[in-house]
């Protein structure tokens, strides 16, 4: 696994929804266990710190069934 730890944001249908947030958390961490992650509630935006790729992160979410769309990292 890389070790440059990437900022990833990323927008995310259901953000409001009971769970979401340890859910979403659970996805990222299983690709990465020290990946940290924190939702903007004003925004509905993810951030999360990871050293994984933005795409294998946007993947691993679509494939939990969440809809999002990444908007930075590498």
């Amino acid at each position: 696994m890389d070790e440059v730890v990437r900022e990833i944001e990323m927008r995310i249908a259901g953000a409001g929804k009971p769970g979401f947030i340890d859910d979403v958390t659970g996805v990222i961490q299983a690709l990465d266990p020290g990946a940290k992650v924190r939702l903007d509630p004003a925004t509905g935006i993810v951030h999360a710190l990871s050293r994984r790729e933005t795409l294998e992160v946007t993947d691993a979410l679509t494939r939990a069934g969440y809809e999002c769309t990444g908007m930075t990292g590498g």
